[in-house]
């Protein structure tokens, strides 16, 4: 017999939506690439997540999709977590400051269908794009109007690819062993160890706080 207790179909979105419901005018402030500091709340931040949930899933990309975010602690790094998690994907956080061999040899280890870039790391990514024949879009972290010239393959602004996103998107239940994390520590001896990161893990991490 199993016991059902913890039976429950948890969601990684439920942490932003809980801080829309309770503190949706709570400020997010972000020093951006720019140097401007950006203002915005709960609110905003949730919806926008769903709304980068919808685009994704119009897309074509679904449950257990790696997803790349190639980006520095801003907003829309913020809406991305939930965003990407959310919708069943797994945000794999990348680090700028890998070499580029590791870079090329992480990123096609995970298999990333799409990485979200700061606008400053563009030209890294182009300086590796063709080792990396996974990713299938680049999505850079910009307004359309700040969209740089670029040749990587099938790039939008993010502000243009969210745009179409529904902001009542409703978040899918998902099992609370369910992968919502992707990331790798590098060993002492230049080994790379691969983590997944699951929902029950979030919430434990959240109650032990």
């Amino acid at each position: 017999m199993i016991g059902d207790m913890q039976n429950w179909t948890p969601n990684v979105a439920s942490i932003i939506e809980h801080a829309r419901n309770i503190y949706p005018k709570q400020e997010v402030i972000s020093r951006m690439v720019s140097g401007e500091v950006h203002r915005t709340n709960y609110d905003e931040v949730c919806i926008r997540s769903r709304k980068l949930a919808s685009a994704l899933e119009k897309d074509g990309y679904k449950k257990g999709d790696v997803l790349a975010t190639l980006a520095l602690n801003t907003y829309r790094h913020l809406e991305m977590y939930y965003g990407i998690s959310g919708m069943g994907a797994i945000c794999h956080t990348l680090n700028f400051r890998l070499h580029p061999e590791q870079a090329v040899y992480i990123i096609n280890h995970a298999e990333d269908k799409i990485i979200f870039v700061e606008a400053p790391f563009v030209p890294m990514m182009e300086a590796l794009k063709d080792q990396l024949s996974c990713v299938e879009k680049y999505i850079i972290l910009c307004d359309q109007s700040e969209m740089p010239e670029t040749g990587l393959k099938n790039a939008i602004s993010y502000e243009e690819y969210i745009e179409s996103g529904d902001e009542d998107y409703e978040w899918p239940a998902m099992e609370d062993d369910a992968a919502c994390g992707y990331a790798i520590h590098r060993e002492l001896q230049e080994t790379l160890r691969v983590f997944y990161i699951l929902i029950n893990q979030i919430y434990f991490i959240l109650k032990l706080r």
